[in-house]
Parts: C-alpha cells; sequence; structure tokens
C-alpha cells in the first residue's frame, strides 16, 4: 500500500495587543491551487500540494464513457468530525475538516495524441455532475491543462466531456500538481486548554474510495493528513507589590476607636486586597488553609493558644464567570471542588480584581477575650491554568 501524506497545522496564540482574536490562524504553507489561483480562493479556504500523487488515464473525444476516457473524478466533499487530543495531558479538541475544491493538471504525453488546450477549453468553468467551476488554463501548445473545480458537502462523480469539436485527442496523459483545498472548523480557542493537539484522517484513493480519478492507475493507495492545532494561552496575576504573596493585616470596620474608647466590639475586622489579572483561558481556583476555620473555611490561630476563629475569603474578578454566574464577592471554600473560572468571551487584559479577608462579629468577640493576643494564619490560593 502507497500513502501520501500530508500535515495540516493551526494556531492560537494569546496576543495582548490583539485582546479581540479569539480564532486559530492558518500556519500549513498554502501551496497549489490557491497559490497559482488565489482569486479563486475564499478567504477562509486554503490549498496544498499532494507530494507525489499522480495518476495515468486514457483519453479519447471518441468515446462516450465519460468516467473512464473523459476529464472526470469521483470526491467525497462530506464534512467530517475528527477528535484532536494532545498526548502530553490527554485533553481533547473536535474539529470538522471538508474537502472544499481541488486543483491538478493533464499533462499530454505523447504529442501525436492531440492538443489538450482544445479538447480541454472550458473545462475549470463547466463542470457536470454537482462540481463547481473555478478556472482552468491550457498551454498554447496543447501539451497541458491546469483546473480546479468547487466541491459540493457530499460525494459525487463530476466530469466534463471533452470538445471534439475543437479537435480530436487519443492518447495517455499523466495527472500531476495534484492540491486539495479544504476548509477547517476549529472551536473557540478561548475554551480550550492550552497544548499540542493532533489527529489524523485518511481518504483512500482509486476505485470506490473517497478520492478516485477513474484513471488506469494510480500512484497512491490513500491521503493521510494529519491535523495538528497549537494553543498557547496567556495567563498572569499581579499583586501591587509586584510577588506573590501578600502580608494582610485586617482592620475594624469604622476603626478601633469604638473599641478604645467604648469597648464596642467591631461588626467585623476585614481588609481587601487588589490584584490585576490577565486571562484568555479559563481556570480554576482553589483555596488551600493553614488552619481549618470550620464550614471550609480557613482559620486565625491565637499564637498564644491553640483558639481558631474562621476567616471568610470572597472573591471578585470583573468580566470573569462562574458556571455562568459573574464572579463577584464569591465566596472561596476549601473544598475539593475547586471553583471553576469560565472561558471569556475575549483575552482580559490588566482587569483589576480583588479578594476580600474577613472575621464576622462572632469571631471578633471571642478574638477580644484575650487583649494582646496576636492571631495569624496562612491562605494560599492557587490559580490554575493550562497555558500551553
Amino acid at each position: 500500500m502507497q500513502a501520501a501524506a500530508i500535515d495540516i497545522t493551526t494556531d492560537f496564540a494569546a496576543n495582548i495587543s490583539q485582546p479581540h482574536k479569539n480564532k486559530f490562524t492558518n500556519t500549513t504553507p498554502v501551496s497549489g491551487f490557491c497559490v497559482s489561483y488565489s482569486a479563486y480562493c475564499a478567504s477562509e479556504e486554503f490549498s496544498i500540494i499532494i507530494p507525489g500523487l499522480e495518476a495515468n488515464k486514457y483519453l479519447d473525444t471518441s468515446s462516450a464513457d465519460l468516467e473512464k476516457n473523459h476529464t472526470s473524478i469521483t470526491v467525497d466533499g462530506t464534512p467530517r468530525t475528527l477528535t484532536l487530543t494532545d498526548p502530553a495531558t490527554g485533553n481533547t479538541i473536535t474539529v470538522v475538516f471538508r474537502l472544499a475544491f481541488f486543483g491538478m493538471t493533464f499533462n499530454r504525453l505523447d504529442a501525436n495524441s492531440g492538443s489538450l488546450y482544445l479538447v480541454m477549453n472550458s473545462t475549470g468553468t463547466s463542470p457536470a455532475g454537482g462540481c463547481s467551476g473555478r478556472t482552468g488554463v491550457g498551454t498554447a501548445s496543447g501539451s497541458s491543462y491546469s483546473f480546479g473545480w468547487g466541491i459540493p458537502e457530499r460525494k459525487v462523480t463530476c466530469y466534463r466531456s471533452l470538445q471534439a469539436q475543437n479537435g480530436s485527442f487519443h492518447g495517455d496523459v499523466r495527472i500531476t500538481n495534484f492540491s486539495l483545498g479544504y476548509t477547517l472548523i476549529t472551536p473557540n480557542p478561548l475554551e480550550v486548554y492550552g497544548g499540542n493537539y493532533e489527529g489524523e484522517l485518511v481518504y483512500n484513493v482509486g476505485a470506490n474510495g473517497d478520492l478516485d480519478f477513474n484513471a488506469q492507475s494510480t500512484s497512491d493507495d490513500e491521503i493521510r493528513i494529519l491535523l495538528k492545532a497549537t494553543v498557547k494561552h496567556e495567563f498572569n496575576l499581579k499583586f501591587p507589590t509586584g510577588g506573590s504573596s501578600e502580608n494582610v493585616i485586617l482592620g475594624a470596620e469604622g476603626g478601633w476607636k469604638q473599641w478604645i474608647n467604648g469597648g464596642k466590639i467591631p461588626h467585623s475586622l476585614s481588609k481587601e486586597v487588589p490584584f490585576s489579572l490577565f486571562s484568555s483561558t479559563k481556570f480554576t481556583v482553589a483555596m488551600q488553609c493553614e488552619h481549618d476555620g470550620g464550614n471550609q473555611n480557613c482559620g486565625l490561630k491565637n499564637t498564644q493558644n491553640s483558639d481558631i476563629v474562621p476567616v471568610e475569603v470572597m472573591m471578585t474578578m470583573p468580566g470573569f464567570k462562574s458556571n455562568g454566574v459573574d464572579v463577584k464577592n464569591m465566596r472561596m471554600t476549601s473544598a475539593v471542588n475547586k471553583l471553576a473560572i469560565d472561558a471569556p468571551d475575549s483575552f482580559i487584559v490588566d482587569r483589576r480584581s480583588h479578594v476580600d479577608f474577613r472575621v464576622l462579629r462572632p469571631a471578633v468577640e471571642t478574638m477580644v477575650k484575650a487583649p494582646g493576643s496576636t492571631w495569624k494564619g496562612a491562605v494560599t490560593l492557587v490559580f490554575d491554568a493550562q497555558t500551553q
């Protein structure tokens, strides 16, 4: 079995200067039809030469067999859904690939056979059988004719009879320079984890295959298409101090004067810690506690004894949602199931966010019963985003 193999690649890389860019970019070098006849390829269509793929066919203007002895091709343009997998993580994405058009060249092997330029005139623009015409160009010497046809979203046999009124042709031709045009529908990259994804499609070539030149012989039995998609996200979190940790000192609501001067216990102790967030992808946030404050809260421990009071941790990240709900004063817990942040609609850049720490009145009452005491506890917030 002989197989022609090609790689098709597409990339997404988040760019801070283009935050609204949320599409994959084709990175496969364009070759074949769309290089020679770019005006006949749409903006989302690309072509690639199938290396080494050739076929030999006998053309005969006097034959009534349109498939065997005239210009014809059977090709399957049905969209194919393919799962691409990142071998490093096991993450997957789904793409839809379709053969949308093709280009090829018929080459005369014997000058005495006749002129391809004459008998294939208008072949590129007037196919029958379901394909759509694009363009066709023949050499003045009649030695070759190049053309391309569009393919509908189904399997078809398309043909064009040789123009016997323009002359006769009886002889062998070699089909070369075959290029496939394709479309590739990819998911929203902002909803995809970073990674290198790949998967393979196989198109059978020959009689009853996905691609059939209706020829006497074909060089290959199949075309193997390796699809590769690379996703690179950006994620960054910055505190005003420039570090990755903060020393947080909780303050009394309204200040401590009410307690010092009148013994009035503050309603709560709190502190807002701002940070800036850059993200083009979904991520999770988990909370880890040095001390267990009960009810999935972290705790502050009296350094002089073993007393612990709960501290609530609330997260606010404008522009982000968790399960469709705005992340605004969203309570963090030490539960195993992390806070899952949805993929943003676009790359969010330098969005001011904040995390709030708060000790409520019942806990404050416990704390003030120990004059001169110090209460401490580490709270770790783990932001997990797969960027590459």
